[in-house]
């Protein structure tokens, strides 16, 4: 940091240069009358004593300057100055300043635009104290994913035997239904093993935390409250501890608030104990989410050895449900960015590239300016000019475009961030931590100073290096060498082009990918097809009977309504991460699969309307139908991917199979399959269809559905009634989760529309930058042989054959930038690898289509000046100098 306080000095020096210069005479005065006297004490008189002490000096005025230049004010004001000469400049060539700034401006903003989004979902730590000791745990299965949840034993157990863990809470996403505050309303909830806030090293702000001997059966029902339910819902009451909420028609007392801020997981407003329950919910049952705080100065690698010698000895003393099974151990960093990091370093790459491309178009405007200063700068070298105070003065010239390119492009970050936010997937990740912060600026502040060194280096050096015996020999013509500039234009159209190729091509790639996945086939209709959730309070509905009741009732009514085609419900809708059960299946029709093999599938339950509702096709047997109730023999649907599966040369109908999941009414007894539905993608477009199971809700009992309505086009607003015909059965069931299932669908969709739409912009901006770039050159090029192409028109030459020789001095380059970035392309394509659905990184068409593109652009982009210089006349080309 000298060079801060250097500076520091050097601006004290000018603003108080008047004292200075006062100091400065009276000290130069002082050692001036000292010498005098000396030479008088010598016998030599007065006058003549003065005479020889001047002449000692060198001369008062010199002296003063070259004590100037020791106390840094000379070169000081020498940079203000040349300071002052880049504004006069860039104001006295209006076209070409705003051409240059507009350039940098694109590209800088856009690139600041990305790098805040960068700065706040990647770089900047997560808000909890010391993030980097977060980590969560999750089960994973030969075979299987490598996130799988976990069950509460497993948890237990990792957080009684693992040392290196301080503190460590399973749980699951829930909502709970308030009532007794206004109308009744789902709440975000979790349901916890452990307090949260110990993990996240928080303290309460008023009362306690979970403790662990509350998370047992018959447990007391206390619940935790966040800052905001507290603040908006009890008014901040200091009182609120000991006082009761009802939620899921139960009485929870209040036992500590939460501090502002705390949130987790994803705005959970309520959290209470998840009792164990290991007779009912053992360790067969996978729902829970853990997170743990690992010990100081325990690396995650220490962490996962434990974990894995644990996993060792749990296999072997409970083979039944943990034969297999491991734990994997993963920052809380990487489950948070994870998924979108990759994408968001891609586009910041991509727009780095657009940036460097301005640079090059920028560098070629200079270029073309210098051929138009040489006569200046070999004047000032003759008149004494140092080389570097020349350099100085052209890479301010190159600063000062850059500055007014940074805060225009400044400008426009801010307004692309929020058209940028407003694209960004819903699932994004931290999004409001995304701004335009001081951090961010200071990124732009370091590219306006790398872009000006970038794009001012080669025309500052070139010109810096300009001799007068160079411009004379030149015969009085303004201009630098021409090989010597032509290369240089020529190398940054190569360098433009090859670029271009690597976006053009990153984006067919996206496109092609985006095209494959609207092409899959869903195995359901989702036009017209509401949908919401409802999750009824266990206190209230704990028979069989009455939850079977309950969505009966519902879906009758629905289907009443005008406009209302069917209606039905499922637990666990397509595309929806939500209430997802995928366990293993009994095959009651053969032998027990051997140690650690299972047969999985997943989990359906749903009403009778629910597969005609989504029009699923049935592929043989029979539906789900209302006889199907708690008393009728127990029935199952199977998907064809489980019939190809297990049954590929049998027919399934009237198979026995036996369930292992249950929602609190295990009966034990088998289930006949009755009919084979066709395959339907489930979890998501990119995953091929899975076994599943369909159950009926009347036998099996789910307390959250998902109820289904589709519509006749144009049918009116359906949701008040609905809502109005929910409450009436009862007003303690809150509506959640309303949307179309079109939107659903979208929302998977959204994060490759974003990647490409961003991607798609960056390419066409890139690919316009290099055309203007390739039409400069050619038009430069034809502006200097306009007297050549005269003459050899006057001698006979064929405008084709003119514009021929001109279109292949021009493309020669763009054909060299596309040789090279086949090759960066393919090479660069790697990285989108994880961003691609069923397209290769190297696919060979779609690096043919967009190469061609290019191709045919750059060709258009260097026939239309050749084409206007084939037809000067040659009387007006030999006019020219």
């Amino acid at each position: 940091m000298g060079w801060v306080y250097s500076l520091k000095e050097r601006l004290s020096a000018l603003f108080q240069r008047d004292r200075a210069e006062r100091e400065l005479d009276e000290e130069l005065r002082f050692h001036l009358n000292k010498e005098i006297e000396k030479h008088v004490r010598a016998g030599v008189p007065r006058k003549e004593a003065r005479r020889i002490a001047t002449r000692d000096f060198g001369g008062l005025e010199r002296f003063k300057e070259e004590v100037r230049d020791e106390r840094g004010v000379r070169q000081l004001e020498d940079f203000i100055s040349d300071i002052r000469h880049a504004l006069r400049t860039a104001r006295k060539q209006p076209l070409f300043t705003c051409v240059a700034v507009l350039t940098l401006a694109l590209g800088i903003g856009a690139t600041t635009a990305i790098f805040s989004v960068v700065n706040g979902v990647v770089l900047r730590p997560l808000p909890y104290n010391n993030p980097d000791e977060l980590v969560t745990i999750w089960a994973s299965y030969r075979g299987g994913g490598s996130r799988s949840s976990m069950s509460q034993p497993d948890i237990h157990d990792i957080a009684a035997e693992t040392d290196a863990l301080v503190a460590l809470a399973g749980y699951s996403p829930s909502a709970l239904a308030l009532t007794g505050i206004g109308d009744t309303e789902a709440i975000p909830a979790v349901r916890v093993t452990n307090g949260l806030l110990e993990v996240f090293q928080v303290a309460p702000v008023l009362g306690r935390d979970i403790r662990p001997e509350e998370n047992v059966p018959g447990g007391p029902t206390v619940v935790v409250i966040g800052h905001t339910f507290w603040r908006d819902r009890l008014g901040s009451s200091p009182d609120v501890l000991g006082t009761t909420i009802e939620l899921n028609a139960q009485q929870f007392q209040i036992v500590g608030v939460a501090p502002p801020g705390f949130d987790f997981p994803n705005g959970t407003q309520l959290w209470i104990p998840r009792y164990l329950n290991v007779a009912g919910c053992g360790r067969d049952c996978h729902f829970y989410r853990a997170i743990a705080r690992m010990a100081p100065g325990v690396g995650i690698a220490a962490v996962q050895r434990r974990l894995t010698a644990l996993a060792t000895r749990l296999e072997g003393e409970y083979p039944e449900s943990n034969l297999d099974k491991s734990f994997n151990v993963v920052t809380l960093e990487d489950v948070v960015v994870g998924d979108v990091r990759t994408g968001l370093l891609v586009l910041l790459s991509a727009v780095g590239i657009v940036l460097l491309i301005s640079c090059a178009n920028v560098a070629n405007l200079l270029l073309a300016r210098a051929s138009t200063r040489t006569g200046e700068m070999a004047i000032r070298s003759a008149l004494g000019g140092r080389r570097g105070r020349i350099l100085q003065q052209l890479f301010l010239e190159s600063l000062t475009l850059a500055a007014l390119g940074g805060v225009v492009g400044v400008v426009i970050a801010q307004g692309g961030l929020s058209w940028l936010l407003q694209l960004a997937p819903t699932t994004f990740p931290r999004v409001e931590e995304v701004a335009i912060d001081g951090s961010v600026l200071l990124f732009a502040l370091a590219t306006v100073v790398g872009v000006a060194f970038l794009f001012g280096f080669a025309p500052a050096f070139r010109l810096a290096g300009v001799s007068i015996a160079g411009v004379l020999n030149q015969g009085g013509r303004s201009g630098l060498a021409e090989p010597h500039q032509t290369r240089s234009r020529s190398a940054l159209i190569v360098v433009e082009v090859a670029l271009s190729l690597v976006l053009l091509f990153g984006a067919g790639l996206l496109l092609r990918s985006l095209q494959e996945l609207n092409a899959v086939d869903l195995g359901f209709k989702e036009e017209n097809v509401l949908t919401f959730a409802l999750a009824l309070p266990t206190a209230s509905y704990d028979e069989l009977e009455e939850r079977a009741g309950f969505f009966a009732s519902l879906e009758q009514q629905l289907e009443a309504l005008p406009g209302v085609e069917s209606a039905g419900s499922v637990f666990g809708s397509p595309l929806v991460r939500l209430n997802r059960i995928f366990a293993g299946v009994d095959l009651l029709d053969r032998p027990p699969p051997p140690v650690g093999v299972e047969y999985d599938a997943l989990y359906r339950v749903i009403t009778p309307g629910y597969l005609e509702t989504l029009g699923i096709p049935l592929a043989r047997g029979r539906r789900i139908e209302p006889s199907d109730g708690p008393g009728a023999p127990r029935v199952a649907l199977v998907s064809q991917s489980l019939v190809d599966r297990h049954y590929p040369d049998q027919d399934p109908i009237g198979k026995q199979i036996g369930l292992n999941v249950s929602f609190g009414f295990r009966d034990g007894l088998p289930r006949t399959i009755v009919g084979v539905v066709a395959d339907i993608r489930s979890r998501n477009l990119t995953r091929p269809p899975e076994p599943e199971l369909y159950l009926p809700q009347s036998q099996m009992g789910a307390d959250m559905l998902t109820v289904m309505v589709r519509t006749a086009a144009g049918s009116p607003e359906l949701l008040p009634a609905i809502r109005e015909m929910v409450r009436n059965l009862d007003s303690g069931v809150p509506v959640r989760r309303v949307e179309m299932l079109q939107a659903t669908l979208d929302r998977a969709f959204q994060s490759p529309r974003f990647y490409l739409t961003f991607m798609g912009i960056f390419a066409v901006v890139a690919v316009a930058l290099a055309t203007v770039g390739l039409y400069g050159v050619v038009a430069y090029v034809v502006s200097r042989r306009t007297r050549e192409i005269g003459i050899r028109i006057a001698l006979g030459a064929k405008r084709i054959d003119v514009i021929g020789m001109t279109v292949a001095q021009g493309i020669r380059p763009a054909v060299l930038g596309l040789i090279l970035g086949l090759v960066g392309a393919f090479g660069a394509s790697q990285i989108l690898r994880s961003l691609l659905y069923n397209v290769e990184p190297r696919d060979v068409t779609t690096l043919f289509v967009t190469s061609g593109m290019l191709l045919a652009v750059v060709v258009v982009a260097a026939v239309i000046p050749a084409t206007r210089a084939s037809r000067v006349s040659p009387t007006t080309a030999l006019r020219v100098d």
